[in-house]
């Protein structure tokens, strides 16, 4: 059998994050990467990321830069959503559940962006509003302590 090797990325420079956006919405389980929907951000996607298929799903391999990872994020979705109208709320990350508290740039990070993409979605199938959201967040995370004041 023969071996397998492993190249990692290239490292990126400071303030700048790999991530992979998926678009599977809700409701369009049987969406495909060859859906005509696609055709114009395959044709001309955002700067700094590559169309890909993984899966039967359309994604996109981004690096892009931001403050944080969360930053970087969330200005390439409304690019995305403001240039080719479609929202990307996924980040493939499936077990939301292991955590690490590693930073705003790492696997935390990661899991959280998640999350909060996943809200994002659910909330507007529900009529919520990104007001809505963060109010929600305010008010748990009590208008702006820190959250150590909250624990215990």
């Amino acid at each position: 059998m023969g071996s397998f090797e492993y190249w990692p990325p290239p490292a990126l420079p400071p303030g700048w994050h790999r991530f992979t956006l998926f678009h599977c919405p809700i409701g369009l389980w049987d969406i495909r990467f060859e859906d005509e929907r696609y055709d114009r951000i395959k044709g001309e996607p955002p700067e700094g990321c590559t169309v890909t298929e993984i899966g039967r799903y359309f994604a996109l391999e981004c690096a892009r830069p931001g403050p944080t990872f969360l930053d970087a994020v969330a200005t390439t979705c409304a690019d995305i959503r403001d240039r080719y109208g479609l929202s990307m709320y996924d980040l493939g990350i499936e077990n939301v559940d292991e955590w690490s508290a590693d930073g705003l740039n790492g696997w935390g990070a990661k899991v959280l962006g998640q999350l909060a993409l996943m809200s994002v979605e659910r909330a507007e199938l529900l009529g919520y509003h990104a007001e809505d959201l963060v109010r929600f967040i305010r008010i748990v995370a009590g208008d702006g302590r820190g959250l150590d004041d909250a624990r215990w």
